[in-house]
């Protein structure tokens, strides 16, 4: 069996993929204000607790 030279392996090629995914709707969820309006007083507390 030959090894093509400059091919890369469909595992790395969907490992890569899935991860560029990962980051791009980390940032979109992070940059567009999908989460909804603070509604308790609480809210700023628990947000610092997790970030």
């Amino acid at each position: 069996m030959e090894k093509k030279t400059g091919e890369m392996p469909a595992s790395l090629l969907t490992l890569v993929g899935c991860i560029a995914i990962a980051a791009i709707s980390l940032w979109y969820g992070q940059n567009n204000h999908l989460m909804p309006q603070q509604a308790s007083e609480q809210a700023p507390m628990v947000e610092a607790f997790i970030t």
